[in-house]
């Protein structure tokens, strides 16, 4: 993926790495998990990085974990990942604000705005 490609360029162990997946549901606003194209990109994701959390507030947790054996995180903590992925456009996010997400990322981190919900500027990555 483009997020492992970066951090393998800015010298991120990926051994030791965290990333944080914002947003799970099949579409924005919505907690339909149905269908969710997000499972795919996290299981690719397990496949290179130590720990992958997922958080989506609009999602029942318990439904996640049912459906897909996905346990999402309730809240992120503030400078703890090394990537953030934006995989689905909530308003909630946007309402935060990209000060907010990028809050969770560690110094240097990476933030891959795969819906270009953000400013261009706001991002390392995006689609």
């Amino acid at each position: 993926t483009q997020m492992i490609n970066e951090m393998l360029k800015r010298d991120i162990n990926l051994d030791d790495s965290k990333i944080l997946v914002l947003g799970f549901s099949f579409k924005e606003n919505c907690p339909d998990i149905r269908n969710t194209r997000v499972v795919e990109l996290v299981s690719e994701l397990e496949n290179y990085v130590a720990k992958v959390d997922v958080h989506d507030p609009i999602v029942n947790i318990n439904d996640a974990r049912d459906e897909y054996d996905l346990d999402l995180i309730k809240s992120p903590g503030k400078e703890e990942y090394d990537g953030i992925i934006l995989a689905v456009c909530h308003d909630v996010f946007k309402s935060n604000g990209i000060d907010s997400i990028r809050s969770f990322g560690k110094p240097g981190h990476i933030f891959y705005d795969l819906k270009s919900m953000f400013n261009k500027s706001n991002s390392e990555l995006r689609l």
